[in-house]
């Protein structure tokens, strides 16, 4: 059996926040499809909720992002280097993405669109 790494915490802080972040996309996937099916429930709660859980999916991207790589840096060997892949550019992409969601909703919460057009008529 190995014995455990003391040094890996940052690591282990990094797991932890990529299942939180997993956790609560699927929990705002549930609630995007329930917009789209349920239009009947209690639309300015479900808008709220929207907007917690992208932005916390968001910040624990970053945050486990951030682990990641303070990690590589902190316990890095002497001459080892390692790169960027894409999936570190995807990951910023998709933490701009959740925050957008979270802005949006947030903006739904708050009746943004109806200040917007006074004059309009919503049926």
């Amino acid at each position: 059996m190995h014995e455990y790494d003391q040094n890996a915490y940052l690591l282990d802080l990094a797991w932890a926040f990529l299942v939180i972040s997993s956790i609560t996309c699927f929990c705002l996937f549930v609630g995007l499809i329930s917009t789209i099916f349920f239009t009947s429930s209690n639309l300015p709660m479900l808008d709220f909720f929207l907007f917690i859980c992208s932005i916390m999916s968001g910040t624990s991207i970053v945050l486990a992002v951030l682990f990641y790589l303070l990690q590589a840096n902190k316990y890095m060997q002497e001459g080892m280097t390692y790169t960027l892949g894409i999936s570190f550019y995807l990951a910023w992409t998709g933490v701009f993405l959740f925050l957008i969601t979270g802005f949006f909703s947030y903006l739904n919460y708050i009746n943004f669109w109806s200040i917007l057009a006074i004059q309009a008529v919503w049926t």
